[in-house]
């Protein structure tokens, strides 16, 4: 007779077998000798007193370092104080990532923080030089590319696809007269800007 899942009763001669095995062994669980043997506890553990260590010399005798004194470099000597950067060289306080490092450490070398600060005020200063020189030489009435004026431009950027021009106009138009909208959609990148003269 099938139960659940398709699991089989065993027949009356297998349990009467299992039955035997297990009178056999002498267990309740009526598993055979070879695998009761697995389950058999081991030899108890070997008493050690407690803090019973092995006595064991060390392979060299332990000196102390009296005899390397004459070695080191004495005051007056050019190697007793590393020299220290210029005054010019780095600014201060020096700049480290943890602030106990100004304190426990002489660094002749520029640090992560000094580099970065001298790359970014390096960045700005090229930055300007560029906008400065591109606004001299920036005349938008002689632009043959412009269409009206372009002081008078409004750039709104990260519009919504569903932005059309006339929400754009009605939002707008609280502010003053709007001469000419026009929106552009970038398929490459998926941005969207409209310019609102």
């Amino acid at each position: 007779m099938d139960g659940p899942g398709g699991w089989r009763r065993p027949s009356r001669s297998v349990m009467t077998k299992m039955m035997k095995e297990s009178v056999k062994t002498g267990h309740p669980t009526g598993l055979p000798e070879k695998l009761l043997k697995l389950f058999a506890p081991g030899p108890p553990l070997k008493y050690v007193k407690e803090n019973s260590k092995p006595n064991k010399t060390p392979a060299l005798p332990y000196t102390g370092v009296a005899k390397y004194l004459g070695a080191f470099a004495s005051p007056g000597d050019s190697e007793y104080e590393p020299p220290g950067p210029s005054p010019e060289q780095f600014p201060e306080p020096r700049q480290f990532r943890n602030k106990e490092y100004a304190v426990q450490v002489r660094l002749d070398e520029e640090t992560k923080p000094e580099k970065d600060k001298r790359l970014q005020l390096w960045k700005a200063e090229k930055n300007k030089q560029e906008l400065d020189a591109k606004a001299a030489t920036y005349d938008p009435n002689n632009d043959a590319m412009i269409e009206g004026d372009p002081y008078k431009t409004l750039f709104v950027s990260r519009l919504s696809y569903e932005v059309t021009e006339r929400k754009l106009r009605l939002e707008f138009e609280e502010y003053g007269p709007i001469k000419r909208i026009r929106l552009v959609h970038d398929r490459n990148t998926g941005k969207t800007w409209a310019c609102l003269q």
